[in-house]
């Protein structure tokens, strides 16, 4: 990713000025900025007819993530006394507490949400807003420190669309607080440029965009310290390193003390119900990242089709898209040749043939275990487990060991039979290089070979569901790598040519590039799904709102999980406790009780453990039951001595529990199964 340039602000070889902060270079921002919004706008059509009534890809995920952000918006909007003890209660999964911290907490957007309800901004069209400008903000933030690192206009503006518009990032439409990525790229520039410089000023950025990437969701919140580790690592040896004296040790331990004290405000509440939420290796190795990801694009791509589904598994499409992988690999080759170039020039001894094959066999052994991991993460994937095939493979702490042994003992035979450390990859740029470091670890993180192990060892790790997220942040250096490719190319074909390309020969190269990565990076229109707006509301629960003795509501039919996200969204209205609930993890009292609960009502045993705890009302959507001997048993429950019909509509009926029902049968705790 270096072009034998300075890393500091120097100006890009394709002559454009440098960053100087005048009129012209605001001006270009400003261009890029209404790129980015226009190509975010084309590519989410027609998001401006259905700006405040519709949310895409579908009412799964998005319609939970909604439901979340207003129970934000519901709390702030009633002043900070008392905000943190009751946010973290979200009114579902009832009689469970600190259920928020079963799902990620959207503390950042629902804050932003509530300030533009002040303006009259409903929460439909804030949750559009933020999923519109996570891809306009992701590209421009993007663009903006590829600037700054040294890559030409055109470069950075494709380096941003490689990220912005990546296609992982269409695979995680669905997941709200996985496109928030727009802070990460300014995350770890300024906290780079916080190592080098060690001044208040680049401390004070870093914090605000640390605050608002942590406060945007758990899973990024969490992510982003991987990055940050490897930046700081980058930093303390090899070419670029910090110097370190007093006053930056001071700026750096207060910056790292604000910090600790956000993430710790943010991440305790998931401390204290760690237990009650970890996760096994079976989610890991489901969910894991392999190989064949980064060869697998999104559903949403125009190409997806050409591609054979056998290897598509959840949350696994990771290639980043023809051109962008061409230009990545053009900058890695070219980097691999520069180095190749210094050690023929004898700054690195050549190796004998025995220690060649030696050094051989060391990483034969690593691909093969690295392979037989791959294989297992295959084995779990749901097409496979269909077709009954099955083989032994090593565990994965097993393959780690041994990847991690023959990779360590080849550094250091390496290291050893040269007689000096080996000049790392990109060199002459310690932020580009730290970058490239930053994807590779993410990358690793994201296979179960890695993250399987060390969610025994590493805290958080048993917390997370799918560490094939961490891809995420290895989706920016790959953005990178392609702006520098860019960058290299045209310089090639300036030299390969030995004239100076033209300023018309130069804009028509970057128009056929920009314009063949929006077409490719475009994807299939998303499905917009309707929402009722509030005057359209069913009536019950209006009912629902209004009657103060309703403490805490059942909604039935309950079977399969999504079937609760409806009762979740209207609960939204009125915020009463529900049992009903969506999220990544299900209290165990609550999985108990809908094991097998209702058909189509609560018996004795589950009307006395509704009353243990404090529920008080139970609504029976008739229209939502299945079969007219279903309709007929919910209107004869009436008859029983335990409730009472309080509301009724076409559609719907609504039952008390009367206290007489605490005593049909004794409150027994229903065990988990």
């Amino acid at each position: 990713m270096t072009t034998g340039r300075s890393e500091e602000f120097t100006a890009p070889e394709s002559g454009d000025r440098s960053l100087d902060g005048g009129w012209g270079e605001r001006l270009r921002h400003a261009l890029a900025a209404l790129l980015f919004v226009g190509l975010s706008l084309l590519y989410l059509r027609p998001i401006w007819r259905v700006f405040g009534t519709h949310i895409a890809p579908d009412l799964g995920d998005p319609l939970f993530n909604l439901v979340i952000l207003k129970w934000g918006v519901h709390k702030l909007s009633g002043g900070l006394a008392g905000f943190w003890s009751t946010f973290w209660n979200a009114p579902f999964y009832f009689p469970a507490r600190d259920v928020t911290t079963l799902s990620d907490h959207l503390l950042g957007p629902a804050a932003f949400a509530t300030l533009l309800g002040r303006f009259g901004v409903g929460a439909i069209a804030a949750y559009n807003l933020l999923f519109l400008g996570s891809f306009v903000l992701s590209g421009f933030a993007t663009y903006w420190v590829l600037r700054r690192a040294g890559r030409s206009e055109v470069a950075a503006f494709l380096g941003g669309m490689a990220f912005a518009f990546a296609p992982f990032r269409w695979d995680q439409a669905s997941h709200l607080q996985i496109l928030l990525t727009p802070w990460i790229p300014l995350v770890l520039w300024h906290f780079d440029r916080l190592l080098v410089e060690g001044t208040g000023r680049r401390a004070g950025w870093f914090l605000l965009f640390y605050t608002l990437h942590v406060t945007g969701g758990a899973y990024l919140a969490y992510m982003i310290h991987v990055p940050l580790a490897v930046l700081f690592l980058n930093r303390l040896a090899g070419p670029g390193r910090i110097e370190w004296n007093g006053a930056r040790a001071r700026i750096l331990g207060l910056t790292a003390g604000f910090a600790l004290a956000v993430a710790g405000m943010v991440f305790a509440p998931y401390v204290l119900v760690r237990q009650a939420i970890e996760r096994r290796g079976a989610d890991a190795r489901l969910y894991g990242a392999s190989l064949v990801s980064w060869l697998t694009p999104a559903v949403r791509n125009l190409y997806s089709g050409a591609f054979s589904p056998l290897w598509r598994r959840p949350e696994n499409a990771f290639f980043p898209g023809f051109l962008p992988s061409a230009l990545a690999l053009f900058a890695i080759g070219a980097e691999v040749r520069r180095r190749k170039r210094a050690e023929e020039k004898g700054l690195v001894a050549p190796q004998s043939a025995s220690r060649r094959l030696a050094l051989g066999a060391l990483l034969a052994l690593a691909a093969v275990a690295y392979a037989i991991s791959d294989l297992r993460t295959w084995l779990d994937a749901p097409q496979v487990k269909a077709s009954g095939f099955a083989v032994s493979t090593l565990p994965y702490l097993t393959a780690f060991a041994i990847v991690i042994l023959a990779l360590g003992t080849y550094a250091l035979l390496r290291r050893r039979w040269e007689g000096r450390r080996r000049a790392p990859l990109f060199a002459e740029s310690a932020w580009d290089r730290g970058l490239v470091y930053s994807g590779v670890a993410c990358a690793v993180f994201a296979l179960p070979l890695a993250y399987v192990p060390l969610m025994a060892i590493l805290p958080g790790f048993s917390g997370m569901r799918v560490e094939s997220r961490f891809l995420v942040l290895a989706a920016l250096p790959v953005a990178a790598l392609a702006a520098q490719g860019f960058d290299l190319a045209l310089a090639w074909l300036r030299t390969s040519h030995k004239r100076k390309l033209g300023r018309p020969t130069r804009i028509a190269i970057a128009a056929a590039t920009l314009g063949l990565l929006a077409f490719e990076l475009c994807p299939h229109p998303l499905n917009w799904c309707p929402l009722p707006p509030e005057p359209e509301l069913p009536p019950v629960y209006r009912f629902l709102a209004g009657d103060p003795k309703v403490a805490a509501v059942l909604e039935l039919p309950i079977h399969a999980p999504l079937d609760d996200l409806p009762y979740l969204y209207f609960g939204t209205f009125h915020h009463k406790p529900l049992v009903n609930g969506y999220s990544g993890f299900v209290p165990p009292e609550n999985q108990a009780f809908r094991a097998d609960c209702c058909w189509p009502v609560p018996d004795a045993a589950r009307l006395a453990l509704l009353q243990n705890w404090g529920v008080t009302h139970v609504v029976v959507h008739l229209d939502r039951l299945e079969g007219r001997w279903q309709r007929r048993e919910a209107k004869r429950w009436n008859r029983s001595a335990a409730v009472r019909r309080v509301y009724q509509d076409d559609r719907t009926i609504v039952f008390a529990l009367l206290p007489e029902s605490r005593g049909a049968v004794r409150a027994a705790t229903i065990k988990p199964r």
